[in-house]
């Protein structure tokens, strides 16, 4: 009897540690954690947990108010090799009638937060990005600095959070009519709808490509916890300039951390 009441605690006691890891708020820190392209372009200042590795694939397709269309398939591994840093490795494919310049390009990411969330101040984080010359027409090695701050206004964590990112890009070969540097300002929101859902947008200032071209871009997207470990995001956009930039676009990805 003793022995009997003696398992069934310790199945009880089980039980509830199972419960606890799966309704355990670290299982919702995916769908809250903003990474670029998924769906949205906004990154925050929050790097994913020390030893954490997640595999995303993200997806736009865009309609150029050149006509053109784009479709963007980006296979991405992550991994935080240490405390508030963590390094990204992706594939940058390119399809459709818009130019594919850079399609096979690997991309390296190295991200560091620099400041953790006070009750004053926001979080700080750097980005510096290299684009290998792998694919398409590429030529040089492409850097990209970006600087991202994150603030949240809620009294809940993941409620009510403004983000800001500055980008600046240097493009290593540029041709002809093309900048040899390209600028980028986005301000974002995002907030959290109960406990696995959250919902996102941002404001995109940013210059084209191309010479004297500049392109305004609003998206909007939601992303859904479907797991403890799977994120699904899903967004649309529009923009207003010059031919490349995007009339409408949308965005889909998947996100499994382990």
């Amino acid at each position: 009897m003793q022995a009997s009441a003696l398992l069934t605690g310790r199945a009880m006691k089980l039980a509830a540690m199972v419960c606890s890891l799966l309704l355990s708020p670290v299982a919702l820190a995916d769908v809250a954690n903003l990474d670029s392209g998924l769906p949205i372009e906004i990154e925050d200042a929050r790097p994913i947990e020390r030893g954490e590795k997640a595999l995303q694939l993200i997806t736009r397709w865009e309609r150029q108010r050149s006509g053109a269309n784009l479709f963007v398939v980006e296979p991405q591994f992550q991994w935080g090799f240490a405390a508030r840093s963590q390094v990204a490795l992706t594939l940058h494919r390119l399809a459709g009638t818009a130019d594919r310049t850079g399609n096979g390009d690997l991309r390296l990411q190295l991200m560091r937060q620099l400041h953790e969330e006070t009750a004053l101040l926001p979080a700080f984080a750097a980005f510096l990005r290299l684009d290998v010359p792998t694919g398409h027409e590429s030529r040089g090695l492409d850097t990209t600095v970006r600087l991202a701050a994150t603030k949240t206004l809620g009294a809940e964590p993941d409620t009510h959070q403004l983000h800001a990112n500055v980008v600046w890009t240097r493009n290593a070969a540029p041709g002809v009519d093309e900048r040899s540097q390209v600028r980028r300002l986005l301000v974002g929101y995002s907030t959290l709808l109960g406990e696995r859902t959250a919902v996102l947008g941002d404001l995109i200032r940013e210059e084209e490509r191309s010479r004297g071209a500049l392109g305004t871009i609003v998206e909007l997207g939601l992303r859904r916890e479907l797991s403890r470990e799977t994120t699904l995001s899903l967004g649309v956009g529009a923009g207003h300039g010059g031919p490349e930039v995007s009339r409408w676009r949308l965005m889909a990805g998947l996100e499994r951390s382990f």
